[in-house]
C-alpha cells in the first residue's frame, strides 16, 4: 500500500540518520572505554584538562569525546564539570562488581567491525566466506578474546538457570554436570557452586579451558571440576550426567549440526537425565523480536550456517535427537529463554 501526499509530509527522516550514524555511538563508547575516561573520572578527575593529562591525551580531543558521552547518556556535565551516569557508575568503571567495558573487546575490534562492512558478501553468499571471520573454525582466537569479556554479562543468566535447575537437581545425589562449550564456566560453576556433592565437567577448546580453569578457582569449584579439550563434535564428552548445560551454543551452526550435538549430548546423559538450552528462542517472529533479528545478522556475517532458532525449530530438532519436548522458560529482563529437556 502506498504512502499518501499526507503521510509523507509528516514523516521524519530520523530513524535513518540514526541507523546511517549508529556506528558513532559505538565508536565513542569503545574509545572512551579503550582510553580509561571513565574510570579516570572515577577517580575525581572532572574537568576537560587535568582528565587529559591523567589520560595522556589532548585536551581538545578529549573534550569533543566528553561532550559526545554525555549527549549519549553515559556522561552528566555541569558547565565544564563532567562526572558518571548512574549507567557508567554500575557497568563502566573497572574496578566495580558490574563491569560490562569487556563487551568492547567484543563489539569495538577491527575483526568485529570489519565482518559488518562484509555483510553484502555473507548476505550474497548465505554466510561468511571469510576465514578469519568464521568461528566455527577450529579453536579460532576470537574465543579466547570472548571468555574474558562476556562473563560478567553472563551472570543475570547463570544465576537463573541455577535457580531453575534446583527444584530439580536437589533430588540428585551427587550431581553430575556438563558444561558444554563452557567459555569461562560461569554456567556450570553456578549451577553445582551450591552443592558440595556436584562435579562439573568443562568442555570447551583447549585455549579457552586455560582460562576456564582460572574462573574455577574463582567460583569455588575447582576440586569438584573436569576438563574436556577438543571439538565437541568429535571428543568423547562423558558422563553419564544429570543435566548438560549448553549457553549459547547452537546459534552457530545450522539445523544437521545441531542435531548432531543434540544426539551427542543426549548419549552423554543418564537416562533421565536434563539438557538446558539457553539461547535465542524466538516464540513470534524474528521481525518482532529486534535482539534476535540483529543477532542473526550476526551469525551471518561469523559463521556458514549459524542462525537464530524459533520455538518450533528447537523442538524439532530435540526431537530427532531423542529429547522430549522442552519446557520453555521466559528469562525477565533478558532477550534469551531457556528450553529444559529430558530425553525420551
Amino acid at each position: 500500500m502506498s504512502t499518501s501526499l499526507t503521510e509523507r509530509a509528516v514523516l521524519s527522516p530520523q530513524p535513518i540518520f540514526e541507523a546511517l550514524q549508529g556506528f558513532q555511538v559505538t565508536a565513542v563508547l569503545g574509545t572512551a572505554i579503550e582510553l580509561g575516561v571513565f574510570d579516570a573520572v572515577a577517580t575525581g578527575d572532572s574537568k576537560a584538562a587535568p582528565l587529559a593529562a591523567t589520560l595522556g591525551v589532548d585536551e581538545r580531543g578529549l573534550t569533543v569525546l566528553l561532550d559526545a558521552l554525555v549527549a549519549i547518556g553515559f556522561l552528566v556535565a555541569d558547565g565544564s564539570e563532567y562526572a558518571l551516569s548512574p549507567i557508567a557508575e554500575v557497568f563502566l568503571v573497572r574496578a566495580g562488581p558490574s563491569y560490562l567495558g569487556g563487551l568492547a573487546d567484543v563489539f569495538y575490534s577491527d575483526w568485529q567491525w570489519r565482518g559488518h562492512l562484509e555483510l553484502a558478501d555473507a548476505v550474497r553468499h548465505g554466510g561468511t566466506t571469510d576465514v578469519d571471520q568464521d568461528v566455527e573454525a577450529p579453536e579460532h582466537p576470537f574465543w579466547s578474546t570472548f571468555v574474558n569479556a562476556w562473563t560478567g554479562a553472563s551472570f543475570p543468566s547463570a544465576q537463573a538457570i541455577a535457580e531453575i535447575l534446583r527444584p530439580w537437581s536437589s533430588t540428585r545425589h551427587p550431581l553430575q554436570i556438563l558444561d558444554v562449550a563452557c567459555g569461562s564456566g560461569i554456567y556450570g560453576a553456578l549451577a553445582a557452586g551450591e552443592r558440595d556433592d556436584a562435579r562439573v565437567d568443562f568442555m570447551d577448546w583447549p585455549t579457552v579451558l586455560t582460562t576456564t580453569r582460572a574462573y574455577a578457582e574463582r567460583f569455588g569449584v575447582a576440586q569438584r571440576a573436569g576438563y574436556v579439550e577438543g571439538d565437541m563434535f568429535q571428543i568423547p564428552l562423558g558422563g553419564p550426567y544429570d543435566v548438560a548445560l549448553a549457553s549459547h551454543v547452537f546459534h552457530h551452526f545450522g539445523p544437521e549440526r545441531c542435531v548432531s550435538l543434540l544426539k551427542r549430548i543426549a548419549g552423554s546423559l543418564k537416562p533421565d537425565g536434563r539438557l538446558v538450552i539457553h539461547d535465542f528462542v524466538v516464540t513470534t517472529t524474528k521481525a518482532q523480536e529486534p535482539a534476535a533479528a540483529l543477532f542473526a545478522v550476526i551469525m551471518l556475517v561469523r559463521t556458514r550456517g549459524g542462525r537464530v532458532y524459533t520455538l518450533s525449530d528447537f523442538e524439532a530438532m530435540l526431537s530427532e535427537a531423542g529429547f522430549a519436548t522442552p519446557e520453555l522458560i521466559d528469562l525477565p529482563g533478558l532477550p534469551s529463554r531457556v528450553l529444559v529437556a529430558g530425553t525420551v
